[in-house]
């Protein structure tokens, strides 16, 4: 199983339902929608299979800040 987060950029949208900031590919902070992926590899075929997609928002009220979040020294 392999995790990856992406954006979807939304540069040009001004009124979409809880529209959060992202980075463009020029690192511009642009409007958008963040995702959270996961895929699994198959070993013998080498194919890709997407096992699930969880579409997130910066300005959703239950969004969670890395501010937020306290870490401790072990990295959890």
């Amino acid at each position: 199983m392999l995790h990856d987060v992406c954006d979807i950029r939304k540069e040009h949208s001004r009124e979409l339902e809880k529209l959060g900031k992202v980075r463009s590919l020029n690192g511009k902070i642009i409007n958008g929608y963040s995702t959270f992926n996961t895929v699994s590899v198959d070993e013998k075929t080498k194919e890709l299979r997407l096992v699930e997609t969880t579409l997130y928002s910066n300005q959703d009220e239950y969004y969670v800040t890395k501010e937020e979040v306290k870490i401790d020294d072990k990295g959890y």
